[in-house]
């Protein structure tokens, strides 16, 4: 059985994105789980590796197109995990990829 962080109760729900997306979902996502729904999307997922942020790079996520390398969401690497999953039931749900 996995381990489960728990949530510091002087934090809230919205300071754990991934956390708040397994709870909006009805289940634990864990990030590995949201990368490889988007493979099978056809996306691919860009992590920031910056330290120290500059208005081009976020320290987030990026959402890419496999097949035309285009950036579908946090082009500056802006995006949460939220936003990504979001995108990827919008798209399933919409039939696109």
């Amino acid at each position: 059985m996995a381990r489960v962080k728990k949530m510091p109760k002087d934090k809230a729900a919205f300071d754990y994105p991934e956390l708040y997306a397994s709870i909006f979902y009805g289940k634990w996502t864990s990030e590995s789980t949201i990368r490889r729904r988007a493979v099978q999307r056809g996306y691919l997922i860009r992590k920031s590796r910056r330290v120290n942020l500059t208005p081009f790079d976020q320290g987030g996520y990026m959402l890419i197109e496999i097949g035309t390398d285009t950036i579908v969401v946090g082009p500056r690497f802006d995006a949460n995990i939220l936003d990504i999953l979001v995108h990827l039931r919008d798209a399933s749900d919409y039939g696109a990829a």
